[in-house]
């Protein structure tokens, strides 16, 4: 099967998945970002994307290297 998901749907996946990890609630990390939660909510959908720097602030917040944000949990890229 053809995964037919966009990037910024996999991304958002992703970043969905290592937040929960984290033990973030999607407000408190939208919060701890500084970006609104209904904001960050369409970019864990896959409507909207983050900016470089925001993805770069997401990774601070996780303690992960930017690039983890690109890699799913088998270690495979996602995109």
């Amino acid at each position: 099967m053809i995964n037919r998901k966009t990037v910024n749907e996999k991304l958002g996946d992703n970043i969905r998945r290592l937040r929960l990890q984290s033990g973030y609630s999607q407000e408190a990390f939208a919060n701890e970002a500084g970006i609104s939660r209904a904001y960050y909510g369409r970019c864990e959908l896959g409507i909207h994307s983050f900016t470089v720097d925001k993805l770069q602030l997401i990774a601070n917040l996780l303690n992960i290297p930017l690039r983890d944000l690109f890699t799913d949990e088998d270690g495979n890229p996602i995109v």
